[in-house]
């Protein structure tokens, strides 16, 4: 609910909301802010987590925000770089693929999925010389030169820096997912989130707030 709530009209939240903006701004202004901020790898898990309450309590505003976010977003792919990105793209594309192929039992997604499945275990790291690097994967990928990629220009990210919390979940926790035959979104059913939203919503966005009409989002977005 607190996410949600500093969620503006078009369905994003501030890069990082401060303390001191939050206690001088209060919780409204975010709620009523038409600000857009396309950066999928912050803002995706977000949307993610508003779908799965929505699933449960079928509160309109977290499916409107997140839809309209969503729609945005989809502004803002190109294809053809063969530099291949695991640390905001191809990890969180490998569990998003997963999650659609289970929901919709559609083909074209799961073709998709196997596919990187495949790519990102051939791209692995293997290293008897680097034990901390084995198993692993590199923050990015150039697929042409078959090599690990990293810029000059690329501050504080060297050429085999990786993030522990960052790349390697998402890829090794949708693998397991797919070994056990399941999905993230059947997982996290066993999670009982109405009772707490029932007691807590008055409070965190009441009913004023919710009938203001001037707060929704323009017919073709911002």
């Amino acid at each position: 609910m607190a996410n949600l709530r500093t969620t503006g009209v078009h369905g994003f939240r501030p890069a990082c909301v401060q303390e001191q903006d939050l206690q001088a701004q209060g919780w409204k202004a975010y709620w009523a802010s038409r600000h857009v901020h396309y950066s999928p790898h912050m803002q995706s898990w977000l949307w993610a987590c508003h779908l799965w309450a929505y699933q449960q309590t079928r509160f309109p505003p977290l499916l409107e925000r997140s839809r309209q976010g969503m729609r945005l977003s989809m502004l803002i792919q190109t294809d053809g770089d063969p530099v291949c990105d695991l640390l905001y793209a191809c990890n969180f594309a490998l569990i998003g693929l997963h999650e659609a192929a289970a929901a919709t039992g559609d083909a074209f997604y799961a073709e998709a999925e196997d596919r990187l499945a495949r790519f990102l275990c051939r791209i692995q790291v293997r290293s008897a010389a680097h034990s901390e690097l084995d198993g692993a994967w590199y923050r990015a990928f150039d697929f042409r030169r078959w090599d690990y990629w990293a810029s000059s220009a690329d501050w504080e990210w060297g050429p085999w820096c990786t993030e522990t919390g960052w790349c390697q979940p998402w890829i090794a926790g949708t693998l397991a997912l797919r070994s056990q035959k399941t999905s993230l979104w059947d997982l996290v059913q066993k999670v009982d989130l109405q009772t707490h939203f029932e007691r807590l919503r008055p409070s965190m966005l009441p009913d004023d707030v919710l009938e203001d009409r001037s707060l929704e989002p323009a017919a073709k977005g911002p």
